[in-house]
This record gives structure tokens, C-alpha cells and sequence, in this order.
């Protein structure tokens, strides 16, 4: 039997496997922590505005890698310059 290209395991790193895909909550928890995530709402209002970090349509599902999270977090580090 012949393997669809579309599920090959080639194609699938292009995506995400699932379990490296997030939820907006879950992405939420991951940017923000536990015991402060970012609001989903702001996830939310980040993607109409498309300001926030890359995410996946999946249907009518929002989804994101947790590889683009941390480039996203990556991209908005600052460094403090030496006042002297």
C-alpha cells in the first residue's frame, strides 16, 4: 500500500506533530506561566491584529508550535544598555 505524501512523516515537521501543537490556552500558560498566563483573550485580539507570535488554522481551530512560542519570546528580549 502506497503512503499518502500528505502524512508522511516528512511532511509532518513542516506542521507540528500534535503533541507540539498548543491550544491558545496552553499557549497562554506557556508564554505567561502558571500563575500568570496571558490572557487568551489577548492571544485572541493579537492574531486579528496579526501582531503576536505565528499560529496555526486547523479547521476552525487556532493552534501554535511551541517552537514559534519561543522564537516569538526570543524576537521581544531586550537588553538593558549600560548608562555610565
Amino acid at each position: 500500500m502506497k503512503e499518502d505524501s500528505a502524512t508522511t512523516p516528512s511532511n509532518t515537521s513542516t506542521v507540528g506533530t500534535p503533541s507540539q501543537l498548543l491550544d491558545p490556552q496552553s499557549a497562554a500558560i506557556y508564554l505567561g506561566g502558571i500563575e500568570k498566563p496571558l490572557s487568551v483573550l489577548t492571544l485572541s485580539d493579537w492574531r486579528v491584529k496579526n501582531i503576536g507570535p505565528a499560529w496555526i488554522r486547523v479547521g476552525r481551530l487556532c493552534r501554535y508550535r511551541k517552537s514559534d512560542l519561543d522564537e516569538w519570546l526570543a524576537s521581544r528580549t531586550s537588553t538593558p544598555e549600560v548608562v555610565r
